[in-house]
């Protein structure tokens, strides 16, 4: 028997809920938790950002930047945007740092 479902043409953007359970001949069991997908929708909160100087480098100028994957949503990474501001500035203060990232690794282009 089945154990998945593939639906298609959900709508993109919106929240779908699920929830399965087994019947037998005696009958249905319980439900199972639920579970929560958002359909083609934009990227997930950006996770584990870290800025290092990178080890060995005695060039203090230098800093690595990195960061986990968020979660797509459905849809393939194209790019990251990178702002940057000086330790002490309010949160209003982030700039673009006129950096951009391809999304198909942490390389600055």
């Amino acid at each position: 028997m089945d154990t998945s479902l593939f639906l298609k043409k959900v709508e993109k953007n919106k929240v779908y809920k699920f929830r399965v359970r087994a019947y037998n001949v005696y009958g249905e069991g319980e439900w199972s938790e639920s579970v929560d997908i958002e359909s083609g929708a934009v990227p997930g909160t950006m996770a584990k950002l870290k800025a290092t100087n990178p080890a060995g480098d005695d060039d203090a100028t230098k800093v690595l930047v990195t960061w986990e994957v968020p979660n797509t949503n459905g849809s393939p990474i194209t790019e990251y945007e990178i702002l940057i501001k000086k330790k002490g500035l309010s949160n209003d203060d982030f700039r673009p740092a006129g950096l951009l990232c391809d999304g198909t690794d942490k390389t600055i282009v």
